[in-house]
């Protein structure tokens, strides 16, 4: 006959004969430690650009089911991703993560109109490449502002799984013209003349 244990200690069995003799035996059964694995991220998450690294951390030796060993991972791609840590009396745990590799942001700004203007105009700025937008100027979530300074202008566009872009406008404002006739010199006209 034979029994699961699921911990350490002392453990005795004790047999009868077809007499009903008993007979006795005992055994101790130490428990060896267990690693402790912590996983970063410890959560799924999404990755912008091209890689993103996993890090494992724990006493012993790591291996990952992408037959790579060591405590550091480098992915390129969305998948679920788990390594094994085993430390010195050979015992094992593991823990896996998902990882998304989000997709990439191509910020843009269009100029509604000309990029230089005189004093007193005004021009509009339309951002794309991504759902939400923060300018520099202080506005969120607007694809859209109207400019009358010169500056340049800065917008920051993100998708969903928070990838970001950044697009810049440089405008130019030119100062207003006074404009006046000053005559050279004493000049006269007759009445009915012109000059």
């Amino acid at each position: 006959r034979e029994i699961h244990i699921n911990s350490g200690g002392d453990y005795v069995v004790t047999v009868l004969n077809e007499l009903g003799c008993p007979s006795s035996a005992s055994i101790y059964i130490g428990t060896l430690e267990s690693p402790e694995l912590t996983l970063h991220p410890i959560d799924t998450s999404y990755f912008c650009g091209s890689s993103t690294v996993l890090k494992a951390e724990g006493e012993g030796n790591f291996e990952w089911n992408t037959e790579t060993t060591g405590p550091v991972l480098e992915v390129q791609s969305s998948g679920t991703y788990c390594v094994s840590l085993t430390n010195f009396y050979d015992c094992t745990v593991s823990d896996c993560v998902t990882i998304f590799k989000g997709e990439s942001v191509d910020a843009a700004i269009e100029v509604i109109g000309d990029s230089s203007f005189c004093n007193g105009g005004s021009v509009n700025l339309v951002a794309s490449g991504g759902k939400a937008f923060k300018w520099n100027t202080g506005e969120y979530n607007v694809d859209t502002i109207t400019v009358y300074q010169s500056g340049n202008y800065v917008v920051t566009v993100s998708n969903e799984a928070g990838c970001e872009d950044e697009a810049q406008q440089e405008i130019v404002v030119y100062p207003s013209v006074t404009a006046s006739i000053e005559p050279s010199g004493f000049v006269s006209i007759c009445y009915g003349d012109s000059l």
